[in-house]
């Protein structure tokens, strides 16, 4: 699939949040896999972010010369999420594929030796009165004839009530119960392709920086209790300027430095991300708030991580 082809494909889910991000909906044409339900009944948890991954996948074999991964969906509170879609995009074509009743999905059929960003993103409360989500992103490349697990993937809630933020006027919106404040410039904000200025709406969520899949670099270990993450649906949302911000309530000092990283699937350009990227630096001030400084370069906030310098 040529890269215009993939930015129609993503444009046409952004235009029907429902069909790529509700949990209620099914659809037999996803090319997704049967999963065997092959958890452990009485685990209700999160696993250990540094313990190995033991692989729920084995009875699975690739077609030859292709390479498969798998993980699972799971709510902050450790549950399974079923029916909902996920997405192993490369810069040439983007399979999904649908969750099981417990949680676990699988790409069972993918070419081999190419950048993926798996992810998930989630829905809005004014989309659907089922559980909100925000969203979820690793990168994985899947290996020629091998089964990958990439363990737990969980999805974020979103709190507080949706805020209307329209694309035209920008503004300042506050977020996830008033702990995390958003400024973007007039015109700035872009929505999916078609989306009505009545869906023009940001809700936000903290993610525990426990529930963060294994990334690759973390450069938050070790320094877990003092680091902040969120996320902010809808997934699409980018903004064309920087986005300044302020994180209430760091319980830090004043003079303390967080690097901000955002991750976000691909770029504009359809280059494979999924990993955080460092984007600039925000301080605290005298009231404990944690203010981005000129030079951050936020321009998306699918997930939104605060790390601490010192």
């Amino acid at each position: 699939m040529r890269r215009l082809d993939l930015l129609l494909t993503i444009g046409a889910c952004a235009l029907v949040i429902g069909a790529c991000g509700d949990s209620d909906g099914d659809d037999d044409t996803t090319g997704g896999d049967d999963v065997t339900d092959t958890s452990n009944p009485d685990d209700t948890g999160m696993t250990d972010t540094d313990a190995p991954i033991e692989n729920r996948f084995t009875d699975h074999t690739p077609p030859a010369g292709s390479g498969a991964i798998g993980g699972r969906l799971l709510d902050s509170n450790g549950d399974p999420i079923s029916g909902f879609r996920a997405f192993a995009c490369s810069d040439q074509e983007c399979p999904l594929t649908q969750s099981g009743d417990d949680g676990l999905f699988l790409f069972g059929d993918l070419f081999p030796d190419r950048e993926r960003a798996i992810y998930a993103h989630g829905i809005h409360a004014f989309d659907s009165t089922t559980p909100q989500y925000a969203n979820v992103i690793l990168a994985a490349n899947a290996v020629a004839d091998t089964t990958q697990d990439i363990g737990d993937l969980v999805l974020p809630s979103l709190t507080g009530e949706p805020v209307a933020a329209l694309a035209s006027a920008g503004g300042t919106f506050t977020l996830a119960n008033g702990e995390l404040e958003v400024t973007v410039p007039a015109g700035a904000l872009k929505y999916g392709l078609g989306t009505p200025e009545s869906n023009q709406v940001l809700q936000g969520g903290r993610v525990g920086i426990d529930q963060l899949p294994r990334y690759a670099e973390r450069p938050w270990l070790g320094n877990e209790a003092r680091s902040h993450a969120f996320s902010v649906a809808p997934w699409e949302l980018r903004s064309e300027e920087p986005m300044s911000f302020k994180v209430f309530n760091t319980g830090e000092p004043e003079g303390t430095i967080f690097t901000v990283y955002m991750v976000r699937p691909f770029t504009e350009s359809i280059e494979i991300r999924g990993e955080p990227e460092a984007i600039g630096t925000a301080i605290v001030d005298a009231d404990g708030t944690a203010v981005s400084e000129p030079g951050a370069m936020l321009t998306t906030m699918m997930v939104v991580i605060l790390v601490p310098r010192t």
